[in-house]
């Protein structure tokens, strides 16, 4: 078991084609994003959105990697979506993904065993969290464009919520600070938005677990089947 070499070299000298270093820079500036101070106002998206879009690196990096080392003969790995068998590297689907990569790790299961130290069984923890994520986000665009066609993630990851008429009433009564707009037209009739504080949060924490869970994963990968390359 090598150090990661990789590291060092050029993208298209990995042994991966570069997919897991990207993953990695992705997820540092994730971890940078989320420690400066920023407006209330969406600053949770783009954070979020590098972490999934690591996430996904690092799938793809794992199943280039077991497919090269053990199979490396046979095409390209498929994924299934939207009913139709699609090259690895053409899809954004994390639950696609990860039934691509434990399909060639159970394919491989008794060569992974021999060649590494660890159990990959332990993989297995993810898939619950890849599949919550892909329950919102399948095509990795709900963190990055206004519409993503989910109409309901898209509602839930903003910032300002529409106000019922008896929250604003209540709101009103109380002796609470909140951020809020109310419109209130001539003839008396009331639009209000507020801020909620911490939107999609069970999402951002579900991607954040499963971004740092893969990140260990994919080193260990590295050092243990590529010789660090």
């Amino acid at each position: 078991m090598n150090a990661p070499y990789f590291t060092f070299m050029p993208l298209h000298r990995h042994f991966d084609g570069g997919f897991g270093a990207i993953g990695d820079a992705f997820k540092e500036a994730g971890d940078q994003l989320g420690k400066i101070p920023a407006s209330d106002m969406h600053k949770h998206l783009p954070a979020t959105y590098l972490y999934r879009h690591a996430i996904e690196m690092y799938l793809k990096s794992m199943i280039v990697i077991i497919h090269k080392k053990f199979d490396a003969s046979s095409k390209r790995p498929q994924v299934l979506f939207r009913r139709k068998w699609r090259a690895f590297d053409t899809v954004h689907t994390l639950a696609g993904l990860w039934d691509c990569l434990k399909s060639l790790m159970d394919k491989h299961a008794n060569a992974l065993k021999s060649t590494s130290l660890a159990s990959w069984d332990e993989l297995d923890a993810c898939a619950d969290w890849l599949r919550r994520i892909d329950s919102d986000d399948p095509s990795g665009t709900l963190l990055k464009y206004a519409g993503s066609g989910n109409e309901i993630a898209d509602r839930d990851k903003e910032s300002f919520k529409p106000m019922s008429d008896v929250l604003i009433e209540k709101t009103r009564a109380s002796d609470k600070f909140v951020k809020a707009l109310i419109l209130e037209d001539s003839a008396g009739s009331v639009e209000a938005f507020m801020l909620d504080y911490s939107p999609i949060h069970d999402l951002q924490v579900t991607i954040s677990k499963c971004v740092d869970f893969l990140s260990t994963a994919h080193f260990s990968l590295r050092c243990e089947l590529t010789n660090g390359l």
